[in-house]
């Protein structure tokens, strides 16, 4: 295994991580947490599928990440402002 698929399935561990935690309610949707795992989960596999050629899999990645940074700015706001 080399170090380009050591970090695929890393931010492929992350994504399922925060699945596996919400399937176990652990954490909900919109919680921190959830968001961050997602957003770095999805990082890591828009570099991955760029460094692949894996373009269906860069789309599906960007669309991802900007979810859930999305997510992430609209949580931290309604923390701040009230």
């Amino acid at each position: 295994m080399d170090f380009v698929e050591i970090v695929g399935f890393s931010g492929a561990t992350l994504i399922l991580a925060g699945f596996l935690l919400r399937r176990s309610k652990k954490y909900g949707v919109g919680t921190v947490f959830y968001l961050i795992l997602n957003t770095l989960g999805a990082g890591v596999l828009i570099w991955y599928a760029l460094e692949t050629g894996a373009w269906p899999f860069v789309l599906l990645n960007v669309v991802w990440a900007f979810d859930a940074v999305r997510s992430l700015f609209v949580h931290m706001r309604h923390l701040f402002v009230k």
